[in-house]
């Protein structure tokens, strides 16, 4: 759990990294707002590479793993950097920390409680 946890920290800090200097550079920010067709691209290519990498990701060493795991939380970055320039940072803050504190809690009540959540899983997914 603490792997799964860690990783996921650092590819928000990724993405958060790449949003922040994504919206900082006025030339990148104006390509990728300008180009409908590179925005769009950007977000299919984000979302073929992330099925990929569910399919062939026991079958590459953990190195080239890593290297697609990361380049995937850079194109996250890229493409949600435009959510900086529709919304405040106040707003953008707030969704956030809710959203972190919710998981937060619900992890921990994961983790720390003795009840079988298996029941709710498939309501959830499927309800």
């Amino acid at each position: 759990m603490t792997k799964v946890y860690g990783w996921m920290t650092i590819a928000l800090l990724i993405t958060g990294i790449t949003a922040s200097l994504t919206v900082s550079s006025q030339q990148l920010l104006y390509l990728i707002l300008s180009n409908r067709a590179l925005f769009f691209g950007l977000l299919i290519f984000e979302l073929i590479l992330v099925g990929s990498l569910v399919g062939f990701v026991h079958k590459v060493s953990s190195q080239i793993a890593t290297l697609i795991f990361v380049f995937y939380a850079v194109l996250n970055g890229l493409t949600l950097s435009v959510l900086f320039v529709a919304y405040t940072s106040a707003s953008i803050a707030s969704t956030f920390f809710i959203t972190a504190l919710t998981f937060g809690a619900m992890s921990l009540y994961g983790y720390f409680t003795k009840k079988d959540l298996t029941k709710i899983g498939n309501f959830l997914l499927w309800h």
